[in-house]
């Protein structure tokens, strides 16, 4: 039903990454009628009476959510009050959940391509520290894995046209001028570069892993495959 990191289980802080069991519905989300319904139960299962959910559109915008219910366009959420259960809803992409246990600071970040390329990373970890964060651990979800995240030679040279070291992220795929790349390992570098301290991945692939995550790109090569979205969840506990 939900993963989390054997290494990383702070009293002061509850986390999840839930698989497909805890069934978030179509991929869009927020736009089909069983979404109240869905994100009631999704905050059951947590021990929560509600879930932040932000509208997620591939950009590097942070927000400071203050009660649940409000419609806030953003890929990050950060917060410093107890009881406050943000949420990153994916299908491929990485979803990150950071804290600071110690200054009771925490945040939840969407990371597909775009944004992690638009500094999403750094500008959460910036925002963090802005409240007092200064060593913050990150945690790594359910996300495609290189070797099943094929793109074509513009993506690859769009890359390397921003940075050479971006090389060390693609290897060839099986078609000429195709390549894999690695998501997950590209995030951990912002992560790095963003001085986070301690990074956790649970390195499980939803492309490859059909019967407990969703995948979008699994859909799109086949439309028969069931599409939805999975769901992690970070909150801060009351003292």
């Amino acid at each position: 039903m939900f993963i989390t990191i054997d290494e990383y289980n702070p009293a002061n802080i509850r986390y999840r990454f839930f698989t497909k069991k805890v069934n978030t519905g179509h991929r869009y989300f927020h736009h089909h009628e069983g979404y109240a319904e869905n994100k009631a139960k999704i905050a059951q299962h947590f021990g929560s009476e509600d879930i932040s959910i932000v509208d997620q559109k591939h950009t590097n915008n942070i927000v400071f959510p203050k009660k649940y219910g409000e419609y806030l366009v953003a890929d990050g959420q950060i917060t410093n009050k107890p009881n406050i259960a943000l949420a990153v809803i994916t299908a491929d992409c990485v979803p990150i959940l950071l804290s600071d246990e110690k200054k009771n600071i925490i945040a939840s970040v969407h990371a597909g391509w775009r944004g992690a390329r638009s500094n999403i990373i750094n500008e959460a970890l910036e925002k963090m520290r802005s409240l007092g964060a200064n060593n913050i651990t990150a945690l790594i979800g359910p996300c495609i894995r290189q070797r099943s995240y094929e793109v074509d030679n513009s993506f690859y040279k769009d890359f390397i046209e921003e940075s050479i070291t971006y090389k060390k992220f693609f290897i060839p795929s099986a078609r000429e001028k195709y390549y894999m790349f690695d998501l997950p390992g590209y995030v951990k570098q912002k992560l790095e570069k963003a001085r986070a301290g301690q990074i956790f991945d649970v390195e499980k692939n939803t492309y490859e892993d059909e019967e407990n995550f969703f995948s979008f790109r699994r859909y799109t090569h086949n439309p028969e495959s069931p599409m939805g979205n999975i769901v992690a969840i970070i909150m801060l506990l009351k003292e």
